[in-house]
């Protein structure tokens, strides 16, 4: 069969969470790798860590843990470690550099593994918050002609109205946060957009993606009230996430 009749699912990293994942155990080599595929940097935004006084740099795709950490993770030797990195490279799976006390590893062809390609990342996260918006879909066939479906859709992403510089400005997480919520709250009103916008670029400043999940979670009890949800979803935000410079 070809991978791409294979078609794909969505793993959450939240799946790191369940005590299944949590289980204290020696990882399979299959484990390990996408241990490694969660665990890389997925924000497009470039990030920098002092390791003895020498900046390191963090680009997409990449993971600037030692040998050692990912043996304590897998539960493995340092040099089984080091045995299965080899193996991957050769395999033109991955790619490694000797760093100051650490390693920069590169997963190769990353943005097929996150089903991304830039262009179609807004079609597939929208159409997953559908599914979760309205349990009947059925979700289950996500296959390559599923993506292919309606192109133009990658070029009318619900609610967005704000210049191009503007949505690069906010990061890959922060369009996504601002056009999902776009279409959950029906916004019609320019100042309803802002708003949502000024809030995704305050999502956006954050290292950590479970502000995102945290905030999603938020606007969708926002909703539900159905009295006024973006003043109540702007009054959270204030509260819960102290954005006091919010109208």
């Amino acid at each position: 069969m070809k991978d791409d009749k294979l078609g794909w699912i969505s793993l959450h990293r939240k799946i790191q969470n369940n005590f299944l994942w949590k289980d204290g155990r020696v990882f399979s080599k299959a484990e390990a790798w996408i241990d490694i595929l969660m665990e890389v940097q997925h924000s497009p935004d470039q990030t920098k860590t002092m390791i003895k006084n020498t900046i390191i740099t963090c680009d997409r795709g990449q993971s600037i843990k030692s040998i050692q950490t990912w043996a304590d993770r897998w539960t493995w030797t340092r040099s089984a470690v080091q045995r299965y990195l080899q193996l991957l490279k050769r395999e033109g799976m991955l790619t490694t550099e000797n760093l100051t006390k650490t390693i920069r590893l590169s997963v190769c062809n990353y943005s097929t593994y996150q089903m991304e390609r830039i262009k179609g990342e807004l079609k597939v996260n929208r159409t997953r918050t559908e599914g979760e918006l309205n349990p009947d879909t059925d979700n289950n066939d996500n296959n390559e002609t599923n993506e292919n479906k309606g192109n133009n859709e990658n070029n009318e992403t619900s609610g967005s109205s704000f210049p191009s510089t503007d949505r690069i400005s906010l990061g890959s997480d922060g369009i996504k946060f601002y056009d999902l919520a776009c279409k959950l709250f029906g916004c019609a009103k320019k100042a309803d957009k802002t708003t949502l916008q000024r809030i995704a670029e305050q999502l956006s400043k954050s290292l950590d993606e479970k502000v995102f999940d945290k905030a999603w979670r938020v606007a969708q009890e926002c909703v539900k009230t159905g009295d006024k949800p973006i003043a109540l979803f702007i009054s959270r935000m204030k509260d819960d996430f102290d954005y006091r410079s919010l109208k």
